[in-house]
């Protein structure tokens, strides 16, 4: 899925502002700025890096490789100043939201927070059996893998233990 086009394409060529280059062979990509015409490399447009350049505030790279413009107008660069700045501020809210939430799971006594796809780990408790043998059933049977082999006891033991066995 690609990424959201944020208002800093607009000072990157706009629309169609990928600069492509071929020289003894070896194709290039970057995005020429607008104003100063800083390129930043690479195929993809990096809204992050383009903020930082267009605000004009060095105190904003943070160890990041963009350099800022110095020929932006005032208004430019105080808007993506503005912007960067409440990105870092929504992006401090939502880390602080999160460790909340972990110091509360700690403090009910469950050691290990859940992460984002634990959510899914509880549905497979709630098939029961017959379905599970069924859509065994059928993988063998559209793999046109011998009867015998379900019928085994090693089999068997393997599919019993897994309906027994709870998420982590």
């Amino acid at each position: 899925m690609p990424r959201e086009v944020g208002p800093e394409r607009n000072h990157f060529g706009g629309e169609g502002g990928l600069v492509t280059v071929t020289h003894l062979g070896r194709t290039r990509y970057f995005w020429r700025c607008d104003y100063c015409n800083w390129q930043m490399g690479g195929k993809h447009f990096q809204n992050g890096k383009a903020r930082i350049h267009l605000s004009g505030d060095a105190s904003l790279r943070n160890g990041m490789t963009a350099t800022v413009c110095h020929a932006a107008p005032d208004t430019v660069k105080k808007k993506f100043a503005d912007l960067e700045r409440q990105k870092r501020q929504h992006k401090q809210k939502r880390f602080a939201k999160r460790q909340r939430a972990n110091e509360l799971l700690k403090k009910a006594g469950d050691a290990t927070p859940p992460q984002k796809q634990s959510k899914l780990l509880g549905y497979r408790t709630k098939v029961n059996a017959e379905e599970v043998d069924k859509a065994w059933g059928q993988a063998f049977f559209g793999l046109d893998i011998p009867a015998a082999k379900i019928d085994h006891e090693l089999f068997r033991e393997a599919i019993n233990l897994t309906r027994r066995s709870k998420p982590k």
